[in-house]
């Protein structure tokens, strides 16, 4: 095993968000944040950036990355496809029932308004991967919660 430089590049910067292998073998890399953070003393003392609510396709055959919902050259970065800016999340690719190959995304850190973040979130949506991939908002959570984790349980 050995780590390769890829040729190419995520469309937007991303931190804090998740990486999710397909079915297809293609990772679907979600929301995040771009921006700085700061610390002081050993404290976070603040943060400046957006949370993002796009995501993005990588297809380890190729080496593309590939917007979500398209690429938008006014902002340079991907279309907003996500229902809810999010970072701190999880995301779950279901293996059985009616959602089998979709992808569950929930919680994490952010708001409808990339740029209003810092509050935890309860609210879910589903990533479909079919026809270039769609995201719609599921049920919510009884609890807020970020940074958390995600079990698949069968």
């Amino acid at each position: 095993q050995q780590f390769l430089l890829l040729s190419s590049f995520m469309n937007e910067p991303r931190s804090l968000h998740t990486a999710t292998l397909l079915d297809d073998g293609s990772v679907l890399l979600a929301g995040g944040f771009s921006g700085s953070v700061a610390v002081s003393g050993g404290v976070l003392s603040g943060a400046a950036g957006l949370i993002s609510n796009s995501a993005e396709t990588f297809d380890p055959n190729s080496g593309d990355f590939t917007c979500v919902g398209g690429f938008n050259t006014e902002t340079t970065r991907c279309n907003q496809s996500m229902s809810v800016a999010r970072a701190g999340h999880t995301a779950t690719l279901l293996a059985t029932g009616g959602l089998a190959h979709r992808v569950l995304i929930a919680g994490g850190i952010g708001a409808a308004d990339p740029a209003a973040h810092g509050a935890a979130l309860s609210s879910a949506e589903l990533f479909n991967p079919a026809a270039g991939g769609s995201f719609s908002a599921t049920g919510a959570m009884s609890t807020a919660r970020a940074l958390h984790t995600a079990t698949l349980l069968r």
